[in-house]
């Protein structure tokens, strides 16, 4: 997911472990270890800092949401 500024990826891992990854000119570049539970349609990936989770919602091969207060819409494509 992204745009000219900022990229953001999930690496999804077994048990429930993710690796998210942002790269990009607006934004440092940082990687952090998660994790993510699935309920339907429905992904949450939360990261232990505190961080509000990212609510995401699985259409084909798509995840995608707009997170609290933003107006950017993540789509995140399987890879």
């Amino acid at each position: 997911a992204g745009n000219a500024d900022f990229t953001i990826a999930l690496a999804f891992k077994p048990d429930q472990q993710v690796r998210i990854s942002v790269s990009g000119k607006k934004a440092k570049s940082d990687s952090k270890n998660g994790a993510y539970k699935v309920a339907g349609d429905r992904v949450t990936v939360s990261v232990p800092d505190g961080s509000p989770p990212l609510l995401l919602i699985r259409r084909g091969n798509t995840l995608e949401d707009a997170p609290p207060g933003e107006s950017v819409k993540l789509k995140f494509v399987k890879q």
